[in-house]
């Protein structure tokens, strides 16, 4: 049975346990990323370095760099269908890019927050004070686990759309639904 002030103690493990397992999900999706770049024939120059020096938004570099990587051993590298591909292709780096920098925010926030002290007063038994605090109180972990939930959203967002740009033929080039054989729903969406 929980005690006296482990609700504090039990949110920021929770958390710490939530994040832990949205770094991992994270990851995965550079991974679904490239591979979906990659079927839709996606123009790859838009990972290019220059890009991300022109404006260095946070993580942007470090995420054109990690499809960049994932991509190398694409069987096509210059089989771009198009120069401007559609938003949800051409916003990978920028969008994870965010998404990575907000989650390492969160973290650091959330690992601050399970190594300090919440507890109000403190006794500082060497120095022989106790002391009144504010620190119950994390404005700073609220904000950066709210920005770390805005950053994967739109990292759900973008996927789900280019899900729906691989899956209608007229978009990708690629048959209806991913499915050679078609089938009662493949009509719908050609």
């Amino acid at each position: 049975m929980p005690g006296l002030k482990d609700g504090l103690a039990l949110i920021s493990h929770g958390a710490a346990l939530a994040l832990h397992a949205l770094d991992a999900w994270l990851d995965r999706q550079f991974v679904v990323t490239a591979l979906s770049l990659e079927g839709y024939a996606a123009n790859l120059a838009i990972q290019d370095p220059h890009l991300a020096a022109a404006r260095p938004a946070p993580g942007q570099a470090a995420a054109a760099d990690r499809l960049r990587e994932l991509l190398a051993s694409k069987a096509t590298p210059d089989a771009a269908r198009n120069l401007k591909d559609a938003l949800c292709f051409r916003l990978a780096a920028p969008v994870l890019g965010a998404a990575r920098a907000a989650l390492d925010a969160a973290i650091q926030n959330v690992e601050i927050e399970i190594n300090g002290t919440t507890t109000s007063p403190i006794v500082l038994v060497q120095d022989g004070h106790i002391l009144s605090t504010p620190n119950f109180h994390a404005p700073t972990l609220t904000l950066a686990l709210d920005a770390a939930a805005g950053a994967l959203a739109h990292v759900a967002v973008s996927g789900a759309l280019r899900v729906c740009k691989l899956l209608t033929a007229r978009f990708s080039g690629l048959p209806a639904y991913l499915s050679p054989v078609g089938g009662g729903s493949a009509s719908y969406v050609s």
